[in-house]
């Protein structure tokens, strides 16, 4: 599958019933979020294509980081490396992420307290 492909299935997989507005995000990444119930969901783009972003994610409990970070940006699908775009999930150990140069992200968060 090619970047785009990937990266709409990623989202597509990794989204809430209802948008919720984005008040601030650290300079490099661009964000979009929703939820579903307890649940908030962040769509994540680093944009700066040498430089990892540091986020953290105050009033959760708890979440995973869904990403596409290939280790060469300029990286194709072929028959040699079929996976280049493959998510890797990685549980969240801490209420922060350092999101990889140019990497491209779905963000679950578990809320601490219901709204």
């Amino acid at each position: 599958m090619m970047p785009a492909g990937s990266i709409a299935r990623l989202f597509r997989k990794h989204s809430g019933t209802h948008g919720v507005a984005v008040k601030s995000a650290p300079a490099g990444l661009d964000i979009a979020a929703s939820r579903t119930g307890n649940k908030l969901f962040l769509h994540v783009v680093n944009i700066h294509y040498n430089q990892t972003v540091q986020a953290s994610f105050p009033g959760t409990k708890g979440g995973r980081v869904i990403g596409i970070t290939p280790e060469n940006l300029r990286s194709c699908v072929n028959q040699d490396q079929p996976d280049v775009f493959r998510p890797r999930e990685t549980e969240l150990e801490a209420a922060s992420w350092r999101f990889a140069a140019g990497s491209v992200s779905a963000v679950e968060l578990e809320l601490s307290a219901p709204d």
